[in-house]
């Protein structure tokens, strides 16, 4: 073996001291580069030159949650109609946006609405980044916890595209941080992902296999109390128009081969490489159930709850073709867990390295995708997740929670 390969299958150099020394840096960086983002995308009122509003995607929630507070939401579905409206708010020009969420989205971003955009929008990155830095201050200290948070790729093309990857991650993690104390109120958390179901597809898998009926019951009451209180909101017909254009869904997964490298999915990835549709949908599949079951052995067996949630979070990118990079956001906590099991037990060789590269993902694979013709994100998250299946079966569960942090 190579010293180089040594280097990396070992990675004794991707210490905790040096990653504490270095996250900082990181964060200020990231930090900067958000702020010449700002910049260029006000240069014109709150769109750049070319019409591109700041916070991108922002627009989407911010506009469809307003026009459920007028009493209009189902002009959302109508993407005629509600460009004309996000170009009333925004710009003349603004780029063609379309609101593709189920009514229950509205609900969630309505607070936001009573706000004018640009502080509406500083109020959404701000309080997805402080909801999951307080996850882990505790452990970690706010300084660190915030920083770690702000120099993760992930967050970074999150806050950079006004998405809701944080506010995702705070649900799937909050909610499995606190299964074991407060089964009903994780299952509520888990519930309020209706907004996004494909991100919340092995929660099921895995409380069945734990036997969380509790959890499960909470869900399905938050899932159902969500649902009635959007239709108290804004009435059937949204829900109706919603149903209507899903199909629409698809079709910019299978055409808008523009968003491909910013989607590690198996779908995507054999898509890359030729394959037809029907074939990458296959594939997507079959990865979905091989991670479903790599979900239910691991929860149905003794390992330790750090790596049951490492497991499910990292399967779930493995089961959606529908993946974003800024919803990996929920894969730093999935490190975290592992890192805290290893400083414990004892490191496996490639664990170090198939964490980092997890991680640094979101950054790398666009630029390779469309380079390369290849998007590695599913080869990198099948690694990670066969890592952690080695994991469990040759080291014995160390006792510990998901609060836990190195």
């Amino acid at each position: 073996m190579t010293q180089l390969s040594r280097a990396m299958r070992d990675a004794d150099w991707l210490t905790l001291e040096r990653l504490k020394r270095w996250t900082p840096l990181f964060a200020l960086v990231s930090v900067l580069l958000l702020g010449l983002d700002v910049w260029t995308h006000t240069r014109f009122g709150v769109v750049d030159g070319k019409g591109e509003q700041v916070g991108r995607d922002f627009v989407n929630y911010w506009a469809g949650a307003r026009l459920a507070i007028q009493g209009r939401a189902g002009q959302a579905y109508d993407l005629h109609r509600f460009l004309a409206y996000e170009r009333s708010l925004t710009a003349p020009n603004a780029e063609a946006k379309w609101y593709g969420y189920p009514p229950v989205a509205m609900v969630l971003a309505a607070p936001f609405a009573f706000l004018p955009f640009l502080p509406a929008l500083l109020a959404w990155t701000l309080s997805g980044w402080a909801v999951l830095a307080r996850m882990q201050a505790p452990r970690m200290g706010w300084l660190l916890a915030g920083c770690a948070l702000i120099a993760t790729p992930a967050f970074y093309i999150d806050a950079l595209s006004g998405q809701n990857g944080a506010f995702s991650a705070a649900l799937l993690v909050g909610g499995l941080m606190l299964l074991d104390e407060r089964p009903l109120l994780a299952g509520a958390l888990f519930g309020l992902l209706c907004y996004k179901p494909h991100l919340g597809i092995m929660i099921p898998v895995a409380l069945v296999a734990a036997g969380r009926w509790r959890a499960i019951f909470g869900g399905a009451l938050a899932g159902v109390a969500l649902v009635a209180v959007s239709v108290a909101m804004v009435g059937v017909q949204p829900w109706t128009a919603f149903l209507h254009n899903a199909p629409f869904h698809r079709q910019i997964l299978e055409t808008q081969i523009g968003n491909w490298p910013r989607m590690p999915s198996v779908y995507v990835a054999l898509r890359f490489l030729g394959a037809a549709s029907p074939l990458a949908y296959a594939a997507q599949a079959a990865s979905a159930l091989a991670a479903a079951a790599a979900v239910f052995v691991a929860w149905r067996g003794r390992a330790s709850a750090p790596l049951k949630g490492a497991v499910l979070l990292v399967a779930t990118f493995l089961t959606t073709p529908y993946a974003w990079d800024y919803d990996m956001v929920a894969l730093l906590f999935a490190a975290v867990w592992v890192w805290r099991e290893a400083e414990a037990g004892g490191w496996r060789p490639w664990e170090r390295i198939g964490l980092a590269v997890m991680l640094a993902s979101p950054w790398v694979l666009p630029a390779t995708a469309r380079r390369l013709h290849l998007q590695l994100g599913p080869v990198i998250l099948w690694w990670v997740l066969a890592l952690l299946l080695a994991r469990i079966a040759a080291k014995p569960a160390v006792s510990g929670s998901l609060g836990d942090a190195p």
